[in-house]
C-alpha cells in the first residue's frame, strides 16, 4: 500500500526559489541565530545553496527527501545533509549511485550519513553500515 504518510504542502505565492534568488541575499542575516537547517527538498537548487552555507557555518542539515525529484541539485543537497529522512525505497537510484567505490573515488568517507526511512508504520534507520 502506497499511503504510508501524509504531507501537507502549500506552494505559496513566491513561485520556485532559484539559486539566483538566494545568491542575492545576505547570508549573515539569514543564518543569524540558526541552529539547524532543514529542507523538505522542494526548491532544490536554492536548498542546496543554503545547505552548503549552513555546513560552512557548522550548522547541521537535515533533508526530507520523499522522492527523487530528478533535478541536478538533489544529489548535492543530499551530499550536504548530516541526516536524511526518506520513505522506504524512494531513493533507490540515488543509493545505487553512491557506492563505497564512488565515495572513495570522490574523496568522501565510505559511509553515507544516517538515513531514516518509513515503511508503513515502521521507521528504519541506517548508519551506512547496513542497507535499509
Amino acid at each position: 500500500q502506497e499511503h504510508t504518510r501524509t504531507c501537507i504542502h502549500t506552494h505559496g505565492t513566491c513561485g520556485v526559489l532559484t539559486g539566483d534568488d538566494v545568491a542575492a541575499v545576505d547570508m549573515d542575516e539569514i543564518f543569524r541565530g540558526v541552529l539547524h537547517f532543514h529542507s523538505d527538498s522542494h526548491h532544490t537548487e536554492a536548498a542546496a545553496i543554503l545547505a552548503q552555507e549552513a555546513r560552512k557555518r557548522n550548522i547541521p542539515v537535515s533533508v526530507d527527501a520523499e522522492k527523487d525529484r530528478q533535478t541536478p541539485y538533489l544529489d548535492p543537497l543530499l551530499e550536504l545533509a548530516t541526516i536524511v529522512l526518506t520513505n522506504d525505497s524512494r531513493l533507490i537510484d540515488y543509493r545505487k549511485r553512491k557506492t563505497k567505490e564512488w565515495e572513495k573515488a570522490n574523496g568522501r568517507l565510505p559511509l553515507p550519513p544516517p538515513v531514516f526511512s518509513t515503511s508503513g508504520g515502521n521507521v528504519q534507520y541506517s548508519n551506512g553500515k547496513y542497507g535499509i
